[in-house]
């Protein structure tokens, strides 16, 4: 006879929140019985069922007294890890604190379960270039940059940078996505205009200025 998990009855939770449920079936034959669960692995949409779960047992019916078959299923829940790597080019002479500041949207769509994700990271969580977000629910994720056109003065990010990119997190996969900013630092013209004017001489002055010659005169007296 095949009996569901809605027959079960007495629900009962533990500190952790581990459910247990009973079924009695009354008027057995005596004899060997063998419970069997026959869907356990599959049951819950991204979730895998552990190796060390109890899913068939055995008991002996005698008369008179009850017996007891005990089946434990543990779940652990299908995850995935994404790889954020980040390259700099032409930040030489930047503070690092100024790069620290850049920020990445992360965003999941088609989520195992009609999950949502969206979360924040900065550059200063990154370790030699790159970040790792574990525990991910399997599906597509975007990481884009919001921050990376106005991120440093008197810098213009480059057209050839790759600010936002893709991946399909997969159960028990890592999927990495690659950005690299190119900044060029911002130059302008300086033109100086030199103009060269006569020099007026006073005549009462003392001595001619340097370069310059004084006008002769009559002598006093002529």
């Amino acid at each position: 006879q095949v009996f569901r998990y809605a027959d079960f009855k007495d629900e009962t939770a533990d500190e952790l929140g581990n459910l247990t449920k009973l079924l009695t079936i009354k008027g057995l034959e005596i004899g060997d019985y063998t419970v069997a669960e026959s869907n356990a692995d599959g049951i819950l949409t991204g979730y895998t069922l552990q190796a060390t779960s109890v899913t068939s047992g055995s008991a002996s019916v005698v008369k008179g007294a009850d017996v007891t078959v005990v089946l434990k299923n543990n779940y652990k829940k299908d995850t995935g890890t994404l790889v954020i790597t980040k390259t700099f080019n032409g930040t030489g002479e930047i503070d690092e604190n100024i790069l620290k500041a850049l920020a990445f949207k992360v965003t999941g769509s088609g989520l195992t379960n009609n999950e949502t994700y969206e979360e924040t990271f900065y550059y200063a969580q990154f370790t030699d270039g790159k970040l790792e977000i574990t525990g991910l629910t399997p599906g597509a994720y975007t990481v884009t940059e919001t921050n990376a056109e106005a991120l440093i003065a008197n810098y213009t990010l480059q057209a050839s940078s790759v600010t936002e990119g893709s991946g399909e997190v997969a159960k028990d996969g890592t999927v990495t996505v690659t950005l690299t900013n190119t900044y060029e630092q911002d130059l302008g013209d300086l033109t100086i205009t030199k103009t060269d004017g006569a020099v007026i001489v006073d005549e009462e002055a003392p001595s001619p200025l340097p370069g310059s010659c004084r006008p002769a005169g009559k002598a006093a007296g002529r």
